[in-house]
């Protein structure tokens, strides 16, 4: 009797001692669940916050760098650049209004995605594609930042740029240049020893850009800052005078 009685209390012990175990067991599991699934959703936000990015950066309409990341990548490589030399095109579609009006905005939205992935494209074949930035500067403007680019290649990718679109043979009946569309490129660069602030360098390129549309259009055009430095001192003589 007492032997039947040791074994009961042996096998109730070994039940007990089970059930704890089988619990401990499945509570282990469940964080491990719980774990399992926060780390997912970790993974997914983390996911969704780089398209957020992505998107934020991003061009609707020509899915090029909009003109936010276009700053931020220019004062990035400005940063990087000291001792290099610093490249920015601009380049704008001649008579674009015309076109639109004559054309219908429709078209000349898919035209501006065929000058954007022919400037992509023309820079890409010269550029390893992650050395360089094109992006939608605003409207029918169109901008590139060319980091440790001498003003010889520069000119060289602006050419490059403005007969890869003109070979797009894409009609403008009102354009006083071509029958086709064109675009006018303006392209500056930062030498190590100018002394030249970030938005200075915009200018310039700006300004080159106006001499090509001033001079023709459907050209490239260099605006040096020596040049530049020496017409303000011109200026300067001329007013004092």
């Amino acid at each position: 009797m007492s032997n039947m009685f040791n074994l009961k209390a042996i096998l109730f012990s070994m039940r007990q001692r089970f059930n704890r175990n089988s619990q401990t067991d499945l509570t282990i599991l469940s964080l491990h669940q719980v774990i399992q699934h926060q780390n997912q959703m970790l993974q997914q936000l983390q996911s969704e916050n780089q398209e957020l990015k992505y998107l934020a950066n991003l061009d609707e309409l020509t899915r090029l760098a909009n003109r936010r990341k276009f700053y931020a990548y220019f004062y990035e490589e400005w940063e990087k650049c000291s001792e290099n030399s610093l490249s920015v095109i601009i380049c704008d579609v001649d008579f674009f209004k015309a076109y639109n009006d004559t054309y219908g905005h429709l078209a000349g939205d898919v035209t501006l995605k065929q000058i954007a992935d022919a400037t992509q494209n023309a820079v890409q074949e010269i550029l390893d594609p992650n050395s360089f930035l094109v992006a939608r500067y605003g409207g029918e403007e169109f901008a590139v930042i060319l980091p440790q680019l001498e003003a010889e290649q520069a000119l060289k990718i602006a050419e490059q740029i403005r007969s890869h679109v003109a070979a797009l043979k894409i009609p403008h009946k009102q354009s006083k240049v071509s029958s086709c569309v064109t675009l006018s490129l303006g392209v500056a660069t930062r030498k190590p020893d100018d002394k030249l602030s970030p938005l200075e360098l915009l200018m310039n390129a700006d300004k080159a850009l106006y001499k090509a549309k001033s001079q023709g259009r459907n050209r490239v055009v260099y605006s040096s800052f020596r040049q530049n430095c020496e017409a303000k001192a011109l200026c300067s003589c001329c007013e004092s005078a």
